[in-house]
């Protein structure tokens, strides 16, 4: 029986254990685009009521 609450184990990089890899796939770059695309088209849309409001 160990004198340890629990077992930790040390590895060469901090949080490496802790922290999984990253993958991106097309799902990811479909929802960026929309993001993106949606931030664009509200900044048009604002930008055009602006102007009608000059």
């Amino acid at each position: 029986m160990s004198d340890r609450l629990f077992d930790l184990r040390s590895s060469d990089v901090a949080g490496a254990d802790a922290i999984p890899a990253r993958k991106y796939g097309l799902m990811h770059a479909i929802y960026l685009a929309a993001i993106v695309i949606g931030t664009i088209g509200w900044l048009w849309f604002i930008a055009w009521i602006a102007m009608r409001l000059v």
